[in-house]
């Protein structure tokens, strides 16, 4: 009878143990489980071994009553070749329902070396998913030639690339509240909207990350993937129906219009690095890669044209946050002409992580004394409901075991998004010594 079974490639890393395991013991206990989980990686780890580090992992977690998850638990080493893969081989059957899932750097060179493995071990069949986390690539054209590996041996419909900012529940109820609503939908256009802002601030350093983050930098790392993605989803137009297909279509519209706003270059463009980056680990003395950047960009489309989109991120500021932030334009007729000073722009704000909240500023309350209006906040935060937020990747991996493309990246919207941020890269580049400030 065949089995449905959980591969996963870099089965000891910093990911596997922080987001894997725990969304999986998460489902499992929601009965959405596989029949086997097989870690695989080259530490050299007996069973008992692993076991010990799957457990650790899920008990830093708060996970409870782990015995039956981890008794579906199985441990092989070995490298990420042909002759390593081949050890799995006795776990798996033909007709096995199999997901791979590459828990590792997306560098070409060694997934090439994986999907070699398995072919030629005849581990991939017309039912096995393949699952790759970012950065895929690291310019349109690194992307384009792993697109094209991957295609070698799978179709698309088999292959999810996770941006896991999309499965947040927040970004996810997103289009619910754009399209479920009718308030919102006749004003989401330049005539009504001033201004939108997509911030992803960090308040943590680069930690333990430096040799691959000195070789990427905030925009590879973050606005290229996070931040273009939670942009698609606030300006994307209605699609007929939440289809995978049909969502990635709107997307897509959306990076085709993209562009610097008012097709201005370098004034558009801020990057900084935070004091002390180049004395961590692997960082070179010397280094110019941009820990912080903030571009300024449009949609050169009817319904957008003219408003400036701000895309921010950086590490080592001063709090922790992801928002989306859509500024509608000031009253232009309203009865306090000589009190405009009592009166501010509405925003709808939408803080993904750490509150999960959406905050609508209004002008409301009135003041006797100034016979004026005066701002006011209505705020629902989702943490104080009944319900609290599902992790990101059980969201994810419960999509994927429906099969499931929502929420995971076309190959099209990803090679759009690099044709939009290559020649701002190159850009930035040509200016660096100019455009990096230390902060």
């Amino acid at each position: 009878m065949p089995s449905k079974k959980f591969i996963i490639f870099g089965a000891s890393g910093d990911l596997a143990k922080k987001r894997l395991y725990p969304a999986l013991f998460e489902l499992f206990i929601k009965d959405i489980k596989f029949d086997e989980y097989v870690g695989y990686g080259r530490s050299r780890f007996n069973q008992k071994q692993f076991g010990e580090l799957a457990k650790n992992a899920l008990a830093q977690k708060g996970c409870v009553g782990q015995e039956d998850f981890l008794a579906r638990f199985k441990y092989f080493s070995g490298g990420y070749d042909k002759e390593g893969i081949k050890n799995l081989k006795s776990e798996l059957a033909p007709e096995d329902k199999i997901i791979f899932y590459l828990s590792i750097p997306t560098s070409y060179e060694l997934v090439n070396d994986i999907l070699t493995g398995l072919d030629v071990n005849n581990l991939i069949n017309k039912k096995t998913q393949i699952v790759l986390e970012k950065p895929f690539g690291s310019d349109f054209v690194s992307a384009n030639k792993l697109n094209r590996l991957l295609l070698q041996y799978f179709n698309e419909r088999q292959i999810y690339r996770i941006d896991h900012y999309l499965a947040k529940d927040l970004v996810r109820d997103l289009l619910t509240l754009r399209f479920g609503n009718s308030i919102f939908e006749p004003l989401w256009n330049n005539k009504y909207i001033e201004g939108i802002a997509i911030k992803i601030e960090e308040a943590v350093c680069i930690e333990n990350r430096g040799e691959f983050y000195d070789q990427t930098g905030a925009v590879r790392d973050i606005l290229q993937n996070h931040a273009l993605q939670l942009l698609a989803l606030t300006a994307m137009d209605q699609p007929k129906e939440l289809s995978a297909e049909l969502i990635r279509q709107e997307k897509q519209k959306i990076f085709k219009k993209l562009r610097l706003f008012k097709k201005r270059g370098i004034e558009n463009i801020k990057i900084g690095q935070y004091c002390g980056y180049c004395d961590k680990e692997h960082i070179k003395k010397d280094s110019l890669t941009e820990t912080f950047a903030e571009l300024t960009a449009e949609i050169n489309s009817p319904r957008w044209k003219g408003v400036p989109i701000t895309l921010l991120t950086g590490k080592k500021l001063k709090e922790q946050s992801t928002d989306i932030i859509v500024k509608f334009r000031f009253p232009q007729s309203h009865p306090w002409k000589k009190q405009t000073d009592c009166l501010q722009n509405n925003e709808l704000c939408f803080n993904i992580q750490p509150k999960n909240h959406i905050e609508l500023k209004l002008n409301f309350g009135f003041d006797a004394q100034k016979k004026c209006a005066t701002p006011i906040n209505l705020k629902f935060g989702f943490q104080d409901n009944r319900f609290m937020f599902k992790d990101a990747y059980e969201n994810a991996l419960n999509d994927l075991q429906k099969e499931d493309q929502s929420i995971f990246l076309s190959s099209e919207e990803i090679l759009l998004s690099w044709k939009f941020i290559d020649p701002i890269i190159n850009l930035m580049d040509k200016n660096r010594t100019k455009l990096l400030k230390i902060y």
